[in-house]
């Protein structure tokens, strides 16, 4: 695991977005989690190999589909329809809730304990938030 300031990894994949598209994209997952929980200057260890985001459930971003489009031009419709899938599955498998939960409790979120009912709920809500706005720019 390697010690980095998350808010300096951010600004670097904030550089290579396209500047009218990041108003509507939100960073996800553990490398968000420790900049929201770390200072500007701090530098912490964090167990990523990438970075996940989503696109805002903004209504510009559900009118025109801007962001994931102007970021993926000519796959964005499939990859629109199938951005939930994958979390569905993990929310409808107990086995594979508790994997998600050791991994958070254990590595990627370590310094901020999450229960699986957590995990739940968040999931729940990036469907409903997030996903439903993809999936119905495509259907």
């Amino acid at each position: 695991m390697n010690k980095v300031n998350p808010s300096e990894v951010l600004k670097q994949v904030s550089d290579v977005i396209p500047e009218n598209c990041r108003e509507n994209i939100i960073i996800i997952g553990s490398l968000a989690a420790s900049a929201a929980y770390s200072s500007d200057k701090k530098v912490m260890a964090v167990q990523t190999k990438d970075i996940s985001c989503l696109i805002r459930p903004h209504a510009k971003a559900a009118k025109k589909g801007s962001a994931i489009a102007a970021l993926f031009k000519e796959e964005w419709k499939e990859l629109a329809g199938r951005a939930g899938k994958g979390l569905r599955m993990l929310l409808q498998s107990p086995d594979d809730l508790e994997e998600a939960h050791y991994t958070c409790r254990y590595g990627l979120l370590s310094s901020y304990p999450v229960s699986e009912d957590d995990l739940r709920e968040v999931g729940e809500r990036l469907l409903g938030d997030a996903v439903k706005m993809l999936e119905d720019q495509v259907s």
